[in-house]
């Protein structure tokens, strides 16, 4: 807009809000100098000089720059308005009384309009939603002209000899439709939405809005000089083409070619319209209300594709916000079909799995760790069963070893579809969470002191052995370290948990799985076998009896220190407690010290 006025048009810079105006004399009166252009070449091209124009877009012209601006701004242009007015109706018409009374009746309507859409077009933009459009159709086609109808329909009568009533209502149309026609377009042409719109499109999309306009500018052409068929619903063709493939701003210049185009050629005798009747003040009034009907009609059409697009692109960057999200927070999103198939994938599917997306794209959940595959299809039919129950499974990554992951299962019910539910899936690294976790287990079974397990923890796992059905006969040794308590009393605790430390790492190397080792508490150490036999229970705890007297403890201070151990072996049987087989095992280790220590005392 700035190119194509020059530097005298700098009041109508496209980047006024980010510059501010400040209104001057010089741009009030290239603001009247504009009105009165367009006011002077509609009377010219529109009426016989002395009736009333057919449209009036020189006030839509002034309520745009009104729209754009703070109020202080107003009067300045206001000003200019009503001088341009002036000038034009003098020129064309040449009537004193008439050109000031027709002024300044202008000058309310455009007053009435501008108040009551200034702050709803400040919050909402124009002709945005189908509220907007509502509201925008009810000032500037109803409540602005009629404000002014009736007394511009009284100059009409009192100095051009018109007909009040047909003035009245040829006024009232006449300025309803150049404010809905025109006020978009020259509100967005100001602002500098239409030259941004135009510069964001490529060049094959500017390409096609030219042949799409070109199109409507033709057939308008076309139907508007053809005088002898109605065929004025052919232009509903162009129109619709214009709505879909332009967007709102395309869709204002068509409609402007269209009331231009229109207006012209009706007033000169041409088109369908004039089968109506041969008087030019009818054919206006008939040409008003077929445009009228068409600005009705797309409006709304418009502003709801122009706010489903809006719904679309807040969608499109919610998705890529989540697809940020999802990557950076070690976090991938799924979608599954009602058939249990995958269609979404939202995150770095390569970070988390190790796998490429298309390696889980029309995949079932089993796809995400293949040796999980059965838990996680029955979780996946749990989910299903459950509509809007969170369920969740941890489980270890194929690709990745040593990392864990985590699902969440959903069927959310406003998926459901026909054919049944779809399940969203949250798959999370786990990884950090399952290693705490794990240490705090491994905190809470572990003896303090020589790291082995402690009694709970042991005597869960003996419990749990003990009802294994699968298991092979299971015993139970009780290691007791001889005169202990002497070693206490001479050297001192801290000197008696260094032994008992070198006695927890010497019996620990000397066990081998599936055999599970604990420090029962003070001096005492508990060993569960798994052997067919109380013999071969009986040799195992011989070889941890053997590592314990091999050779001398080293102690802190430099000394060695050789030490005994008494063993209490209970054989194992089905259908015996825990506690019944500690209790045999504790009386087997007392025997074995009453038949004088530093030996093995087994009872079946």
């Amino acid at each position: 807009m700035q190119q194509s006025m020059g530097a005298t048009m700098d009041a109508f810079s496209p980047s006024e809000r980010q510059h501010g105006w400040v209104f001057s004399t010089a741009s009030a009166v290239v603001a009247g100098l504009i009105y009165f252009l367009v006011s002077a070449a509609m009377v010219r091209l529109t009426t016989d000089g002395q009736g009333i124009a057919t449209m009036w877009p020189g006030n839509a012209l002034i309520l745009a720059l009104l729209l754009l601006k703070d109020r202080p701004a107003w009067p300045a242009l206001l000003t200019g308005c009503a001088l341009g007015n002036l000038a034009a109706n003098l020129v064309t018409r040449g009537h004193i009384g008439g050109s000031a009374g027709y002024a300044a009746i202008n000058l309310l309507e455009i007053w009435v309009a501008a108040r009551l859409l200034h702050e709803p077009v400040r919050r909402r933009g124009i002709l945005r939603y189908s509220a907007s459009v509502r509201q925008f159709v009810l000032v500037t086609g109803v409540l602005a002209p009629a404000s002014s109808a009736l007394f511009g329909a009284a100059v009409a009568s009192l100095f051009y000899h018109q007909p009040f009533l047909r003035a009245a209502i040829t006024w009232f149309a006449c300025d309803a439709l150049g404010l809905m026609v025109f006020t978009p377009f020259f509100h967005n042409l100001f602002s500098g939405a239409l030259a941004g719109w135009w510069r964001a499109q490529g060049h094959a999309r500017r390409l096609e809005a030219l042949a799409v306009l070109g199109l409507l500018a033709s057939t308008a052409i076309g139907v508007f000089e053809t005088s002898r068929l109605p065929v004025l619903f052919v232009l509903a063709l162009p129109e619709m083409l214009v709505a879909f493939r332009l967007g709102w701003l395309g869709t204002q210049l068509g409609i402007v070619l269209l009331a231009l185009i229109g207006s012209i050629m009706t007033a000169h005798g041409f088109g369908p319209i004039s089968l109506a009747s041969h008087d030019a003040p009818t054919r206006a009034l008939f040409f008003q209300f077929f445009l009228a009907t068409q600005v009705l009609l797309i409006l709304p059409v418009v502003a709801s594709l122009a706010a489903s697009a809006s719904v679309l692109n807040a969608l499109r960057e919610s998705e890529q916000s989540v697809q940020l999200l999802a990557e950076e927070a070690a976090v991938l999103l799924l979608g599954f079909a009602a058939d249990g198939t995958c269609l979404k994938v939202v995150g770095n599917v390569g970070a988390m799995l190790g796998i490429g997306e298309r390696a889980l794209l029309g995949r079932d959940l089993g796809a995400l760790s293949p040796i999980n595959r059965t838990p996680l299809l029955e979780l996946y039919a749990q989910a299903l069963a459950q509509p809007e129950t969170v369920l969740s499974l941890e489980f270890s990554s194929p690709l990745r070893p040593g990392r864990w992951l985590e699902a969440n299962l959903r069927a959310p019910e406003t998926l459901a579809g026909p054919q049944g539910s779809s399940v969203l899936v949250v798959l999370q690294d786990v990884t950090d969470r399952h290693d705490a976790q794990l240490a705090l287990l491994r905190a809470a079974e572990t003896d303090e002191l020589t790291g082995l397990l402690n009694r709970a923890a042991f005597m869960s796992r003996l419990e749990a052995a003990l009802r294994d059905e699968r298991a092979t006969r299971i015993h139970l040794a009780i290691f007791d370290v001889d005169r202990f308590k002497v070693i206490n009393d001479s050297a001192g605790h801290a000197m008696g948990n260094a032994v008992l430390q070198a006695v927890a790492e010497r019996m620990a190397g000397a066990v081998c799985a599936p055999d599970l080792l604990c420090r029962m508490g003070g001096d005492e150490f508990l060993l569960m076998l798994e052997c067919a036999s109380l013999a071969e229970a009986e040799t195992r705890c011989q070889a941890v009896l053997n590592a314990l007297h091999g050779q001398p403890i080293d102690l802190p201070t430099g000394d060695t220190l050789s030490v005994r151990v008494s063993c209490g072996l209970a054989g194992g049987g089905r259908g015996q407690s825990s506690e019944q087989m500690l209790h045999r095992a504790d009386a087997a280790v007392y025997a074995a010290k009453r038949a004088g220590r530093n030996r093995i005392a087994a009872v079946a």
